[in-house]
């Protein structure tokens, strides 16, 4: 797994402590037919799931080269201690190139972390 856009796809917000809510929206594409996209939340340094789980949280398939495939990718981060942390996008693809669209106006780009409890 490799970071989306450690730039743009990055967030960082203080909490009380308890659970975040990360949400990601986008709409991505492929460079190869029926190729697998897999995202991942990585949060104060670490992937939520990480190794354990090739596919990563969340998978989408290309139908077609340079099909655009809206993406949603919501986790909930259970647990964490007061104070600072970081939450960012992460994917990995087995073969060609992914690209992340910035100029669609019916999926923005958007990565959120909000504190729910």
């Amino acid at each position: 797994m490799v970071a989306v856009d450690s730039t743009n796809l990055k967030c960082t917000i203080t909490t009380n402590g308890g659970d975040v809510l990360v949400i990601f929206t986008g709409v991505v594409t492929h460079s190869v037919v029926n190729t697998v996209i897999n995202f991942d939340v990585r949060y104060d340094g670490a992937t939520l799931v990480g190794a354990a789980y090739a596919a990563g949280l969340m998978s989408v398939s290309t139908a077609n080269v340079n099909t655009r495939v809206p993406v949603v990718v919501m986790a909930l981060i259970a647990g964490l201690a007061a104070g600072s942390h970081t939450f960012e996008l992460m994917w990995m693809t087995g073969a060609a190139t992914a690209s992340l669209l910035s100029n669609t106006t019916t999926v923005p780009v958007t990565l959120i972390a909000r504190e729910v409890s």
